[in-house]
This record gives structure tokens, sequence and C-alpha cells, in this order.
């Protein structure tokens, strides 16, 4: 089940890739038609589940992705393709802001996840982190949405093909490491 999640993923992660090689064959709007079905598909059957507990936010993020595909395909537009990378950041900012304002924070919930429970101390450091990645969010979408309006598609893809993954990837591990130390330090007190 997992794997299948994962590979639903895919296309999404993929995106700066795909759209750099593809708009050296087809117009943008082609590709606004491709983002349309991924994120349809995507969302089928999933309304429920991605909205559960994120109120009207998550219901709205859907929605306002899935006109942007339609604007995209609508207008023909490559640097409106380009946002893409944006709007998920600022998606990412809204879906995690809103549980900063409506708790658990999604750190929370994510940490909820794993098999071994989460200390009642940890949930204050858990609203600190969602609030970094709200930070995340924010200054990732000023840089996507920068590199998709002044500069080449080549640096776009770049950035936001690697280098926001790597940047992504830092904030995640660097957030693990420093959990594991203050869980670690908060039980030998």
């Amino acid at each position: 089940m997992r794997w299948a999640s994962a590979l639903r993923l895919v296309p999404l992660v993929a995106y700066p890739l795909v759209v750099y090689i593809a708009l050296e064959y087809v117009d943008a709007k082609y590709l606004g038609v491709a983002l349309l079905v991924v994120l349809l598909l995507r969302h089928r059957n999933r309304a429920r589940g991605l909205t559960g507990g994120l109120g009207p936010v998550g219901g709205v993020v859907v929605g306002v992705m899935v006109l942007f595909a339609a604007g995209v395909w609508w207008r023909n537009d490559e640097i409106l393709l380009r946002m893409y990378p944006a709007l998920l950041n600022l998606s990412g900012l809204a879906l995690f802001g809103y549980t900063l304002r409506h708790p658990p924070s999604m750190i929370e919930r994510f940490a909820r996840l794993q098999p071994d429970p989460l200390p009642p101390f940890a949930v204050p450091y858990t609203r600190r982190v969602t609030w970094v990645w709200c930070g995340f969010f924010l200054m990732n979408s000023i840089i996507a949405g920068y590199t998709a309006l002044f500069t080449s598609r080549e640096v776009w893809a770049l950035y936001n093909g690697l280098i926001a993954y790597g940047l992504m990837g830092i904030l995640f591990l660097g957030e693990w490491l420093v959990r594991r130390r203050f869980i670690a330090a908060e039980v030998a007190r």
C-alpha cells in the first residue's frame, strides 16, 4: 500500500524534469492537461482522506490545484506552468498553517503515525517544527516563483527539480536528528 502511494507521487515529484524535457516537444497546454489528469486521478476517491481533519483548507487546496492545471491548459502559458512548484509550496504553507490554528499541528499528526507513541512533552516541539516548515514553504515558494518568472527554463528546473528537494531533505533529516536528541534529553531528565 505504501509503495502504491509513493508511486502516485512520482509524477508530481518529477514535475520539473518532465516539464523541462516535454516543453522541447509539446505546448504548455498539453502539459496542463496532463497535470490536470494526474491531479484528478491522484485525488479521486481521496477527497475525504486528504481533507479529513484539515477542514475546508484541504478541499480549497485541491480545488485551486485543479483550477491551476485547467488554467495552464486554457492559457497555454509556459510561465504559468512553471509556477506550479510555487503553488505547491503555498499549498503546503496553507495546510501546515491551518493545523497551527486547528491542532494537532501537522508535524504532531505525522509523529503520531509512527509506531512509537509521541510523549506529551514533545507536542510543543512538534508545533515549533510545524512553524519551521511553514517558513520553509514560504521561502521556497518565493524562490520557486522567482525562478519561474525571471530565470531560464534550465535554472528553474535545476532549482525546483533538485535544489529544492535537497533543501527539503536537509530540513527533514536535520529535524529528525534534533528531535531524537530532544526526546532523549527529556527522557533522561
